[in-house]
């Protein structure tokens, strides 16, 4: 009895989705993505997909909730894992490679950055983050890399959302661990420099992907949607070096 109510629900709520995906205004196209993505990667970029297709009227839906295409109004999604979801079209958008950054106002102090073991001397915060088999770099792992056997890792402050990381350091008091792809604008605008250039590089199949059911992969709006965010994280790639491809 149960079970056959649970089903009816179900298919109700996928009926609804399939309804107010029908009502839509014809150009209209949902993704989404996390907050961190959302603020750190996409807004920076987006006004120049609006520019390039103003027949598609692109709305987000900003969530750390993972949307279900079936039940939710959803058209795509920006995901972070392996890339593999059945019955969904992925593709992988960038590599992710996890460095050091700070404000160029901390180079100024008193206390300088001239070589990895340097650091043992500022307040160091980073991301503390797994999912998907992935447990995220900290700066246990980047000091052993760097060869500075001396450090306390109880020393170190962690965040749960990658956002904070990043405000941290443009703020101007610590040395992040943060993720290359999301800081490039902060970089170019000089509001982050790096001191060092060693990364942490995840493994290969781990990334941000851009996600949709196969049933709408020939669909117009999603090719052209397609077509630019793979277009965008390639020049990410081309300017970063091949460190980050």
């Amino acid at each position: 009895m149960h079970s056959a109510v649970a089903e009816a629900l179900d298919l109700l709520a996928k009926a609804s989705t399939r309804a107010q995906r029908a009502a839509r205004a014809i150009g209209q196209l949902t993704l989404t993505m996390d907050p961190g993505f959302a603020s750190r990667w996409m807004l920076p970029r987006v006004d120049d997909f609006r520019r390039l297709s103003p027949d598609i009227d692109l709305r987000f839906d900003v969530s750390f909730r993972l949307r279900d295409f079936e039940r939710d109004d959803v058209d795509l999604a920006i995901r972070f894992g392996a890339g593999r979801y059945a019955g969904l079209v992925s593709h992988r958008l960038f590599a992710n490679l996890i460095v050091p950054v700070c404000s160029p106002r901390l180079l100024e102090s008193d206390k300088p950055l001239r070589e990895p073991k340097d650091l043992l001397h500022h307040n160091l915060v980073h991301l503390e983050w797994t999912g998907s088999g992935l447990t995220w770099p900290d700066w246990r792992v980047w000091m052993a890399a760097a060869g500075v056997a001396e450090f306390d890792a109880s020393r170190s402050t962690s965040f749960s959302e990658s956002s904070h990381v990043i405000q941290a350091a443009i703020d101007g008091n610590v040395v992040a661990l943060a993720d290359l792809a999301m800081i490039a604008n902060d970089l170019a605008a000089g509001r982050l420099v790096r001191p060092f250039q060693l990364g942490i590089k995840l493994p290969d199949e781990y990334g941000y992907y851009l996600v949709y059911p196969e049933s709408v992969a020939e669909d117009a709006r999603v090719a052209t949607f397609r077509t630019w965010i793979l277009q965008e994280a390639h020049r990410d790639q081309s300017v970063q070096g091949p460190d980050f491809a």
